[in-house]
C-alpha cells in the first residue's frame, strides 16, 4: 500500500464532495490505489462489509470496515464524485456490474470492447479465394491430428480480427509469416501495407529477427519475394508516433495507421489504455492479428487485454464459422468443436496447442504444463526428479553454491573476443528474479554477480564501465534507435576501446560511447517482468526466501518458458509451491463488456431475423 498515494487522493476526493462520507472516499481513493497496481476497477462486492486497511493513516483511518454491497453502493450513486456507465463527466464511473472506476479507465474498457466487437463482425477473404490458396501454403498431406496454424491462417484471412494465443514453441511467428504469405498471394493489385510491432524495442527486434528467420527457412509458391521489404518491427509507441509531453498520438482515429495489416506480438505486454489507442488508429478497413500467450504475465500498467479477450474461450466456433472453415480447407467436416451461439469473437479466437521446443514428457513442458494447472504437489516433483530445485532457506549462506553456477554460465560470452559473437553467447544464460529489492532482488543480485565475476578473475572492474558488463535499456530513446528492455554489452573494439555493442533487428551490431548511453541498469540479473519476449538456453531463477505476493503461478510459468533447454529453481520449494497454488489477481471489467456487446449484437440479429419478410 503507498499511504502517501492513497492520502493524497483521499483527501482530493473529500475537497471535491465534502458530504460524501469517510466510506467514498476511500473507496474512490483505494480504486486510484488499485490503477496504480495494475487494477482498472474496484469491484465492490469484493471489498464490501470487509476491512480495507489495517494501517492508521494520518487521514484518521483505523481498521475502517467498509458497508455491506447495498448500502456502500448508494452511497457513491448519490455522490457528486461518481457517475454512472451513461452518466455525467465526473472523477469516478459506477457500471452495471458494480465496478468503481477511474473514469478514464471505464472510457478505455468501453471502447477497446466496442473496437474489438466491431471488428468481429467484418469478413475478409471469401471462402473460394482462401480455399484456392491454402494448399500452396501448407503442405497437403492429410493428419488425424488438427492443425490449429492452419486454421489460424485461414481465420485470419476469413475474419479482419484474428487472435493467437500460445505458448512458448506453439509457433506463433511461424504462423505470423503463412498469414503474410496467403494474404499477399490473395492481394493481387498491390503490394500489402504491413505493420509489425511489440511492447518494447527488444520484442520488436526479436520478432523481427524471428520473422526473417522463418522466411529463410520457409519459403512457398506466391509472391512471397515481396514480404522482404516490408518486414520492419517497431514498437508501438514508434508506429503510433509519439507527441513530446503528451499522453496523445500523432496516428489516432481523426489520423489513422497507412496500414493494411496490423501485426501485435507479445500483446499480453501490452496495457489497457495503449491497445485501445492503437486499435483505434488502425482503419476498419484493414486487418489486426494479435499474438501472444494468454498465461504470461500481464502488462506492468492497467488492465490484462489479451487474458480478457481470451476468458473463457478455447477452440471453439460458432457452427456457422465451422462450416467456414471446412468449406476453406483448413478443417474437416466436423472436427471442430462448435456451439450453438451466434457468430461473434469466438470465431476470431484460435489457441495453438501444439509446443514445437517442449515435448508432452519433456523436463521444462511438465513442469510449465503443471505450474500452469495449479498442480503444485507434481511441479515441485517436477523439480526434484531433473535435480534443478535447491533449497535456499539462508540465501546469503549458500550463495557459494551459485556462484559457481554463475561464473560457468557467464563464462561463455566473457570468453568471446568479437562484440558480436559476445552478445549472441550472452543469450546463453541468465539469472531472473521476481524482486527488484531485497536480499533475492535484482538490485543486489546484479552487485553480487558482479563481485562474483571480479574475483574469478572473468571481468575487470574498474568503475562504472568495464569489458564484459551487460546492460539494459530502461527507457525509449528514438533518435539512438534503443528502445526500453534492449540489451547492451561493453566490449572493446579492435583499437582498444571500451564500446557499448547492440544488436540490430537484421542481426548486425552497432556500438556507442559509454558517456552516450541513456538511462540504464546492470543485467547480468533481470526481473522476470522484463524477461518477457527473450528466451535464454539456461535460466536460474532466484526466489525470495518467504512467500511473496508477486510469486504467481503467471510469474512462475513466465519464468519457466523463458528457458529453453534447462531451467533451475534457487529458492525455497515452499515458497514456489505457494506461488504455483496464487493466481494473479487483477480486477478488471472487459471481459464483461465485451461479453455484453457480444450479447447486444445477438440479440439484434434476433430481432433483425423476426421482423416481417426476413
Amino acid at each position: 500500500m503507498n499511504t502517501e498515494l492513497f492520502q493524497h487522493f483521499y483527501s482530493f476526493f473529500k475537497r471535491l464532495d465534502p458530504k460524501a462520507g469517510e466510506e467514498v472516499w476511500a473507496g474512490a481513493a483505494f480504486t486510484v490505489q488499485l490503477s496504480q497496481e495494475g487494477h482498472s476497477c474496484l469491484p465492490l462486492a469484493e471489498y464490501a462489509g470487509k476491512v480495507l486497511f489495517d494501517a492508521d493513516f494520518a487521514t484518521g483511518i483505523v481498521n475502517m470496515k467498509m458497508p455491506e454491497l447495498d448500502q456502500w453502493r448508494t452511497q457513491f450513486e448519490t455522490s457528486r464524485l461518481v457517475a454512472g456507465p451513461h452518466g455525467q463527466t465526473t472523477p469516478l464511473v459506477l457500471d452495471d456490474g458494480d465496478n468503481l472506476y477511474m473514469a478514464r479507465n471505464y472510457d478505455y474498457e468501453r471502447r477497446l470492447a466496442a473496437e474489438i466487437m466491431q471488428r468481429t463482425g467484418l469478413n475478409g477473404h471469401s471462402v473460394a479465394e482462401v480455399a484456392s490458396a491454402l494448399p500452396l501454403i501448407f503442405d497437403s498431406v492429410q493428419s488425424e491430428e488438427l492443425d490449429w496454424q492452419k486454421v489460424a491462417v485461414a481465420t485470419a484471412a476469413l475474419k479482419k480480427i484474428c487472435v493467437i494465443s500460445g505458448g512458448p514453441g506453439t509457433g506463433k511467428t511461424y504462423t505470423v509469416v503463412k498469414i503474410m504469405t496467403l494474404l499477399q498471394m490473395l492481394e493481387t493489385r498491390k503490394v500489402l501495407r504491413f505493420g509489425l510491432v511489440a511492447p518494447t524495442g527488444k520484442a520488436a527486434s526479436r520478432l523481427q529477427e524471428s520473422i526473417q528467420q522463418s522466411l529463410a527457412q520457409h519459403r512457398p509458391e506466391g509472391r512471397i519475394g515481396q514480404l522482404d521489404s516490408a518486414i520492419e518491427a517497431s514498437t508501438i509507441h514508434r508506429l503510433l508516433g509519439v507527441r513530446r509531453h503528451s499522453h496523445y498520438f500523432w496516428h489516432d482515429k481523426n489520423n489513422p495507421l497507412a496500414l493494411d495489416v496490423l501485426i501485435v506480438d507479445e500483446v499480453s505486454m501490452v496495457d489497457l489504455a495503449m491497445m485501445v489507442k492503437l486499435l483505434e488508429a488502425m482503419p476498419l478497413s484493414g486487418r489486426v492479428i494479435l499474438l501472444g500467450d494468454k498465461d504470461q504475465l500481464s502488462s506492468v500498467e492497467s488492465g490484462r487485454v489479451l487474458a480478457d479477450i481470451c476468458e473463457g474461450a478455447g477452440n471453439c466456433f460458432s457452427a456457422f464459422f465451422a462450416d467456414k472453415l471446412a468449406d476453406a480447407g483448413a478443417v474437416s467436416v466436423g472436427s471442430l468443436t462448435v456451439d450453438d451461439g451466434t457468430p461473434s469473437i469466438q470465431d476470431c479466437l484460435v489457441f495453438l496447442e501444439k509446443s514445437f521446443r517442449f515435448a508432452q514428457e519433456s523436463p521444462i513442458g511438465r513442469l510449465a504444463q503443471a505450474v500452469l494447472q495449479g498442480r503444485a504437489d507434481e511441479a515441485g516433483q517436477c523439480l526434484e526428479e531433473e535435480n534443478t530445485a535447491v533449497a535456499l532457506d539462508n540465501f546469503s549462506e549458500r550463495k557459494n553454491m551459485l556462484a559457481t553456477k554463475i561464473s560457468t554460465g557467464y563464462s561463455a560470452y566473457l570468453s568471446q573476443k568479437d562484440p558480436a559473437m559476445a552478445l549472441d553467447r550472452l543469450k546463453n544464460f541468465r539469472v531472473l528474479c521476481a524482486h527488484r529489492h531485497g536480499v533475492s532482488g535484482v538490485a543486489q543480485v546484479n552487485r553480487w554477480v558482479e563481485s562474483v565475476l571480479f574475483r574469478e578473475n572473468k571481468i575487470e572492474k574498474q568503475g562504472e564501465w568495464y569489458g564484459g558488463r551487460p546492460v539494459m535499456i530502461t527507457g525509449n530513446h528514438y533518435s539512438m534507435e534503443l528502445y526500453n528492455g534492449d540489451i547492451g554489452l561493453a566490449f572493446y573494439d579492435e583499437t582498444g576501446r571500451l564500446r557499448i555493442w547492440f544488436e540490430t533487428g537484421d542481426g548486425r551490431v552497432r556500438s556507442f560511447s559509454p558517456s552516450r548511453i541513456p538511462a540504464h541498469e546492470t543485467a547480468y540479473a533481470m526481473t522476470v517482468h522484463k524477461s518477457q519476449g527473450s528466451e535464454f538456453d539456461h535460466v536460474v531463477l532466484i526466489l525470495p526466501e518467504q512467500p511473496s505476493r508477486l510469486i504467481t503461478r503467471e510469474l512462475l510459468y513466465t519464468a519457466i518458458t523463458r528457458a529453453k533447454k534447462i531451467f533451475e529453481l534457487w529458492g525455497s520449494k515452499a515458497v514456489f509451491e505457494e506461488g504455483v497454488r496464487t493466481v494473479t489477481q487483477r480486477s478488471t471489467g472487459l471481459a464483461e463488456k465485451i461479453f455484453d456487446q457480444r450479447r447486444a449484437s445477438a440479440m439484434c440479429d434476433v430481432e433483425e431475423n423476426d421482423r416481417p419478410g426476413s
